[in-house]
């Protein structure tokens, strides 16, 4: 489930940038963003860009939902952060890549992850308990909230209570 996590996290933080759906102001994720992280990190672009999308991504998602017993897509208990932070390190990047092609092709990624569709609230919103993050439930109603954020035109930032 960790590789799904992980496709989720990139699939949101890309199209959350600014290019995309602008809930962030980033374009790390972008054919040019991606060339210039190729300057300084050769063997690492992507990663690079995941993670920093990701910290902006972060700092949104705390902002709106606040932190301490609660955590995102973008804010995972340790263990978990610890993975994805490997699995991305040791991925293909082609792999990646291909999913964060276009803004289109990205939302077609992402309802296939999300499996059926809602109406998500504007705001934040609770999607379970921390036990459920890494379960096919707690992915499929991420990628189902930000899939209907994004088509929608609102913002929502799903989360998932402490046990």
């Amino acid at each position: 489930m960790i590789d799904k996590l992980l496709q989720l996290r990139t699939l949101v933080a890309y199209l959350g940038e600014k290019d995309q759906f602008n809930w962030w102001d980033t374009s790390f994720l972008s054919p040019t963003g991606i060339k210039l992280l190729n300057i300084n990190f050769p063997r690492s672009a992507l990663s690079a860009g995941v993670n920093s999308a990701g910290e902006a991504a972060r700092a949104v998602h705390d902002s709106r939902i606040g932190r301490g017993r609660v955590f995102h897509l973008f804010r995972l208990p340790a263990e978990m952060e610890a993975g994805l932070h490997q699995l991305l390190l040791g991925c293909d990047p082609d792999h990646l890549l291909g999913v964060i092609k276009s803004r289109e092709d990205s939302l077609q990624v992402l309802r296939g992850l999300s499996g059926s569709t809602l109406s998500a609230p504007q705001g934040p919103v609770k999607v379970g308990r921390a036990k459920n993050i890494e379960t096919e439930f707690g992915i499929e109603e991420m990628a189902k909230h930000y899939l209907d954020a994004f088509q929608s035109g609102k913002k929502t930032f799903p989360y998932f209570g402490a046990d």
